[in-house]
């Protein structure tokens, strides 16, 4: 297992698997990386970030582009416990053209043994993810403990919000157990933390199954743009 691991300005494309690869890991960040190139010849014939075999303890994924890729932009694979927090901010996953990443822009698969928090964005500008252009859904969470997410940008570009750059399913479908869509609850701000979820062609948010014992889903722009 790798432990308190960092890796930083790195560029990963043309691969025949997935660009980067955490198979056990604990502790471990990645940041301010490209991941499938620029272009879309460069991209990885799986996935853009895989994380699979048993995860824990606080890892990070901030302030990348991942795009490109033939798979999911980041898959939490199923084998494997996965326990600790999963913090992902300030990426840009997709692309403003007329290709993304070939699956979801995030994919979390269920697995048998699943007690993580996930975190996806920040209250500032810088850690907002821009999810877009994906072939498949923006957000595709099966199983989580808790999943927090606001102040996402879903289906359009980051600088106005305005554009429109839908993923091809759903913008958002989860299945955790407490969910929590639009703020951090942290009583700062609340009203003003809420996720854009737009031109997608399928739902706007899908809660999926039966596992959720508890969601709030609030103050979110859904099928509007940043301006309302």
């Amino acid at each position: 297992m790798a432990t308190n691991t960092s890796m930083s300005s790195v560029t990963s494309g043309g691969n025949g698997g997935s660009g980067v690869v955490f198979d056990g890991a604990s502790d471990f960040t990645f940041s301010n990386s490209t991941v499938g190139g620029s272009f879309s010849d460069l991209g990885n014939t799986s996935h853009g970030i895989l994380l699979d075999g048993a995860i824990s303890g606080t890892n990070t994924i901030n302030g990348s582009n991942i795009k490109y890729n033939d798979g999911d932009g980041i898959r939490i694979g199923s084998s494997g416990s996965k326990s600790g927090t999963l913090n992902i901010y300030g990426n840009g996953i997709g692309s403003t053209s007329s290709s993304g990443n070939g699956g979801s822009g995030i994919n979390g698969l269920a697995s048998t043994q699943n007690s993580m928090n996930i975190n996806l964005g920040t209250a500032s500008w810088s850690g907002r993810n821009t999810i877009s252009n994906s072939g498949g859904d923006g957000v595709h969470i099966e199983d989580c403990a808790n999943l927090v997410m606001y102040n996402n940008y879903i289906g359009s570009d980051s600088s106005s919000g305005t554009s429109d750059y839908g993923n091809a399913g759903d913008g958002i479908e989860v299945d955790c157990g407490t969910i929590v869509i639009g703020s951090n609850l942290d009583s700062t701000d609340d009203n003003s933390e809420g996720n854009l979820v737009v031109a997608n062609n399928g739902y706007g948010i899908y809660l999926n199954g039966a596992s959720a014992t508890s969601a709030t889903i609030h103050g979110n722009f859904i099928g509007s743009n940043a301006q309302g």
